[in-house]
């Protein structure tokens, strides 16, 4: 199986997007670990990496959303995609996809919600390695005093993600 993938920096760094079959499987956040992040997944689930030069269209219209996003003119994705994870991160992220745009919610709410009681931490590591960060917004998943953690963009990035929502919910 091919993960095709292109890339393209953004106002907010350089964004990895995997697809396959024209679905989107994988988003990478600028950062120093973005291609091992990559190739970890790849591996994971038996893909074959295929870096391609030019941004296919389904992937440049992925793009143009989180674009859109960022800006403030976009809500919600329209773009096709698999969520690939253990059943108990999927769980997790379905969860996750409830949040409303502006809002958040603890890893302890999440894990309640989860029917994971006391399971924080486990929903913490289902977040880190969500493969479809903005996606699956996981930075709307905050520690229990309302403290920024845990965020595979940087909580930088995270602040910056919850400040463009709050500004415009």
């Amino acid at each position: 199986m091919i993960l095709n993938i292109s890339y393209r920096k953004l106002s907010l760094g350089k964004f990895i997007i995997g697809e396959y079959k024209g679905y989107i499987l994988y988003i990478g956040l600028p950062g120093k670990n973005n291609m091992l992040k990559l190739v970890q997944f790849a591996k994971k689930w038996g893909f074959v990496i295929f870096i391609k030069n030019d941004i296919g269209t389904y992937n440049s219209k992925l793009l143009n959303e989180i674009e859109e996003y960022f800006s403030g003119n976009r809500k919600k994705f329209t773009i096709k995609y698999i969520i690939l994870g253990t059943l108990f991160q999927k769980k997790v992220w379905e969860e996750t996809l409830k949040i409303k745009y502006g809002k958040t919610l603890s890893y302890g709410e999440i894990a309640n919600k989860t029917g994971i009681y006391k399971g924080a931490r486990s929903v913490g590591n289902a977040l880190g390695v969500n493969p479809l960060p903005i996606l699956i917004p996981c930075h709307r998943v905050i520690g229990k005093n309302g403290k920024l953690i845990g965020f595979g963009g940087g909580i930088d990035m995270k602040k910056l993600l919850l400040n463009i929502e709050k500004e415009r919910s």
